[in-house]
């Protein structure tokens, strides 16, 4: 049908398509966030049944992210984010049905309901966050793709911005917080439903070496030499066991296979590489030895937490230490408030958006991210910017004496500086492994990064600060970019000891995405004869 070729062939517009289900998903928590006086109000809640709504969320989010990415092999990328996404709509409809019929103590099994929806819509949100990352790499051109990373996670931001002051303003006019998760629901019900027909990335076609779209037109003989991530053709056995030997190539697989490829995707390479596996699809568990195995992922993987943990606890407790740091000052109660919590708003979403903008873009500009020479360069990018940011945010911390205009100010250049590693963190986790491994590599970042990031991240500092103060528990917590430098530094290392192997052994890496120009498939035959480009 017309409408379908037209998404697919025009990708910014499924940019915006994927970026908006996107911001519909981070709405929901700045709803969440908004509502949760009235919330209280309605069951009559402590502060430990107030914890409980945003646990609930988090674990049905981590829990079953790999889940999904295995169902992804299995079918349609679509249908598995819409089943998601389904879920997450009627829970949160659910959600405001539960608030409307019960209230007080007396009705406490309203509220117990209500928790079981947030675990529902974690359930479900997590279909989407797992999945689309890889989608959106496979949609961009090849020029871009840290750009377009960026724009799609910018909606993180924007999203909870918006559902904090559109559930802010409705409390306040309305008093009716059920309407937010109503309006919430429909709009991603209907979404969901568009989702069904739009052609998103299809891994089964990709990994099924019988599918009509994987039969070569013609056959010829070809070495493929299979490594981390990367797939490399040479002319002939005799050239490889040389480059072998001389110890340009590591890796443990070498595939006779079909003669042909589409020249603007993978999916040739994916079979190849289950074939060289005895045609067994990658499952949850393989899916994590092969990712463990992956000196650079793993890297990535503990950068993330770090990131994770320090993000997640700023964003809890911020606020707070923002009016810990006004005491000094002979201002008044309302306007430490107003600075705590307006203030700290402004420097996190003005900061999110320009950060992942600046940090994409300046990738793009220095070369892209593809290849892995792409993945070091991309690490190194993050290398710089923490080295700018952990060194301000230790200013912070240290000057105790600073003004609070000094204090705002220095705040933000240091968030700012490690916000930037958001796009080149992103998209050099999804191409440093192989092209049908993404999904999961994806699903397990996001599982341990809430288990081991910004899940107890809070916890501790709380911890930490009843021990001795605030400002000790918050310093504490910001050195631990220091020894993420380190990890980031390993991993920008050996992603770039790989690229230069390979381009030393005149081997070019294939590209992970299935679509790097979207222009016209055009399938071309290998020639022994001739060098592969």
């Amino acid at each position: 049908m017309a409408y379908i070729e037209y998404f697919w062939t025009h990708p910014k517009l499924t940019l915006a398509f994927l970026a908006f289900m996107q911001l519909i998903m981070y709405f929901d928590r700045g709803v969440v966030a908004a509502a949760l006086p009235m919330v209280k109000e309605n069951w009559e809640l402590s502060s430990t049944e107030e914890g409980i709504i945003a646990s609930a969320f988090t674990i049905g989010f981590m829990v079953v992210s790999p889940l999904w990415a295995n169902l992804a092999m299995k079918f349609r990328a679509n249908k598995v984010i819409s089943a998601g996404n389904y879920m997450f709509a009627i829970a949160a409809i659910l959600g405001g049905v539960f608030g409307e019929v019960s209230k007080g103590r007396a009705s406490y099994w309203g509220y117990v309901l209500f928790v079981i929806s947030r675990v529902v819509v974690g359930l479900g949100e997590s279909a989407i966050v797992s999945l689309v990352i890889t989608i959106v790499d496979d949609i961009s051109p090849k020029k871009y793709k840290s750009t377009y990373m960026s724009i799609f996670m910018c909606t993180t931001p924007v999203g909870v911005a918006l559902g904090y002051g559109v559930s802010g303003a409705v409390m306040a006019y309305l008093k009716y917080w059920q309407l937010v998760f109503y309006v919430e629901g429909a709009i991603m019900f209907c979404l969901t439903t568009l989702c069904l027909f739009v052609p998103l990335h299809d891994y089964q076609k990709y990994m099924e070496p019988d599918h009509p779209d994987n039969q070569p037109e013609e056959e010829n003989v070809l070495t493929m030499v299979a490594s981390w991530r990367t797939t490399a053709f040479v002319n002939d056995v005799q050239l490889f066991e040389d480059m072998n030997a001389e110890g340009n190539i590591d890796t443990d697989e070498v595939v006779i296979g079909p003669g042909t490829i589409d020249a603007t995707s993978t999916k040739s390479t994916a079979t190849n590489q289950q074939q060289a596996r005895g045609g067994k699809k990658v499952t949850l568990l393989s899916s994590f030895k092969l990712l463990i195995k992956n000196p650079v992922y793993v890297c990535i993987v503990i950068i993330s937490c770090v990131y994770g943990a320090i993000i997640g606890a700023l964003t809890f407790w911020a606020p707070s230490y923002i009016l810990y740091r006004l005491e000094k000052f002979d201002i008044s109660e309302e306007a430490r408030l107003m600075a705590a919590n307006i203030g700290f708003s402004l420097i996190v979403l003005v900061s999110s958006i320009v950060a992942t903008g600046v940090g994409g873009f300046l990738l793009d500009k220095s070369g892209g991210p593809t290849g892995w020479m792409g993945v070091s360069r991309s690490l190194f990018w993050c290398v710089l910017y923490i080295s700018i940011g952990a060194p301000l945010g230790l200013v912070v911390f240290l000057a105790l004496d600073m003004h609070y205009i000094g204090v705002f100010i220095v705040f933000f250049l240091a968030i700012f500086s490690v916000l930037c590693i958001a796009s080149p963190f992103q998209v050099a986790l999804i191409n440093c492994v192989q092209p049908e491994l993404r999904h999961f590599a994806n699903s397990y970042q996001i599982l341990f990064l809430h288990a081991f990031g910004d899940l107890p991240s809070p916890f501790l500092v709380g911890v930490i600060s009843d021990a001795t103060d605030m400002n000790i528990a918050f310093l504490v917590m910001w050195c631990a970019l220091f020894p993420g430098l380190i990890v980031l530094g390993i991993g920008g290392v050996l992603a770039r000891r790989k690229g230069k192997a390979e381009a030393a052994a005149g081997i070019n890496a294939m590209p992970s995405s299935p679509s790097q120009e979207h222009a016209p498939k055009q399938v071309a035959t290998f020639n022994p004869e001739e060098e592969i480009v």
